[in-house]
């Protein structure tokens, strides 16, 4: 899939006569700041065991499936950019996602969630957010009037929250923890015509350090109208693939278990920029 989005951005620059795209301004075409912000349809599986010390490794656990976690939800994601230096091809970037989601389930099997042992039969009551934050550096290596094509690395940070209680609040299994990790990315925008624009990102990192492994890919396309001098609305797609490791005694995180995440979704977005 990712094979045919890439070349559909290659398609389109190469169909895109030069200098047919209008700039922004008449000697610079990209904007100097922008924000974004937008709505977020979105599906997606969750996996994740938490082990304990005293009762040993934890269950493996759909969240969706046996937590009854919802699996489809809305929420919102924030982008930044400010572009410096007289020919712009410097960037800052910052981007945040923001996950939350509840769940009511009856179990149907004993679970070892983390140092808590829910017997079958017992009601629960799950609460599962997750956050993501990234700051990046960008340098576009190539720019001109209609195609900005750049390279970004920075610094990427999860934060995770669970909480799994029963019914009768006797029981609770709480788990916080927050992530940072290195991040390299590429960046692709088209100017297809004065209004319409068609934007590429792609995001990845993989890291093992310290009884820790983490690895994130994030992908986005998006296409976007502009029917205002300083306003733009978009819409793409996002598609998320996340999964860290940890024994609990490492420098970076004192998470012990195992998590993956992945997420598909529709994005709705307004753009300000100057």
């Amino acid at each position: 899939m990712k094979r045919s989005l890439l070349a559909m951005l290659a398609t389109a620059v190469l169909a895109i006569p030069a200098g047919s795209a209008i700039a922004q301004s008449e000697d610079l075409p990209w904007e100097k700041f922008s924000i974004a912000i937008g709505g977020f349809l979105t599906e997606s599986d969750t996996n994740i065991q938490l082990n304990s010390k005293t009762l040993g490794v934890g269950a493996v656990i759909d969240l969706e499936n046996v937590l009854g976690v919802e699996r489809s939800f809305g929420t919102y994601r924030i982008d930044a950019r400010y572009r410096f230096g007289e020919s712009r091809r410097h960037e800052i970037e910052f981007h945040y996602f923001d996950s939350r989601r509840t769940g009511d389930k009856v179990l149907n099997e004993d679970l070892q969630i983390g140092d808590v042992l829910f017997p079958a039969g017992t009601g629960v009551t799950t609460e599962f957010d997750m956050r993501f934050a990234n700051v990046d550096y960008v340098y576009n290596f190539l720019m001109d009037d209609r195609v900005r094509f750049g390279a970004s690395a920075g610094l990427h940070t999860t934060g995770l929250r669970l909480k799994v209680s029963d019914t009768a609040g006797q029981n609770v299994e709480e788990e916080d923890f927050t992530a940072p990790l290195p991040m390299v990315g590429l960046r692709a925008e088209v100017l297809m015509t004065q209004r319409w624009r068609l934007k590429a990102d792609v995001n990845f990192f993989y890291l093992e350090y310290d009884n820790y492994t983490g690895r994130l890919g994030d992908f986005v396309l998006a296409i976007e109208y502009v029917p205002w001098r300083n306003f733009g609305i978009g819409a793409g797609v996002n598609a998320i693939n996340y999964r860290v490791e940890a024994d609990g005694d490492g420098a970076i995180s004192d998470f012990d278990g195992e998590l993956k995440f992945q997420l598909t979704g529709l994005m709705l977005y307004g753009r300000y920029f100057f």
